[in-house]
């Protein structure tokens, strides 16, 4: 398969294949046409029952559309000076206006044991499509995703280093 990748903006790439190559890419789960919506994890994947596998899936789904990030813990007055004043608190973030993408991202989370939260919100500007959001939080969940899954995108990688 000759798959030319071409970069859009920065960050965003696309595909240039013939019809053939494409049709096997569609066989393999990849839908024609707009697909923000409706895509989902290939069933090759979900089926494998392989926690290797799920893993693989994760990361790289992680590495792309992902982001960790610290908080601090403003509100509420049990906590120190300190957890309200810095930015200490990890918390893995997965979003999409797929809902069945979500779903299948739940179904292997679960699978891998790693507790999440998951809720919908509709973006301020309404033009935007609603999204869901995976939420993993708390230092403890942060290094089983280390230990099972990881981070293989530098970025991402230094700032859970740091």
């Amino acid at each position: 398969m000759n798959l030319i990748a071409k970069q859009y903006v920065k960050g965003t790439y696309g595909f240039v294949t013939t019809n053939n190559q494409f049709r096997i890419l569609n066989e393999l789960g990849f839908p024609y046409g707009k697909k923000s919506a409706i895509v989902r994890i290939p069933t090759l994947i979900l089926k494998s029952n392989n926690k290797l596998v799920y893993a693989r899936f994760l990361r790289g789904l992680f590495d792309t559309d992902g982001c960790l990030h610290f908080k601090n813990r403003r509100t509420g007055k049990n906590y120190s000076e300190f957890k309200k004043k810095y930015n200490y608190y990890p918390t893995i973030q997965i979003t999409s206006i797929s809902k069945p993408l979500i779903e299948d991202v739940e179904f292997i989370l679960n699978k891998l044991g790693i507790k999440y939260f998951v809720y919908g919100a509709q973006p301020k500007d309404k033009r935007d499509s609603y999204k869901y959001v995976i939420i993993i939080s708390g230092k403890e969940r942060i290094l089983k995703w280390m230990n099972l899954i990881g981070i293989k995108n530098s970025g991402k990688y230094t700032r859970y280093l740091v």
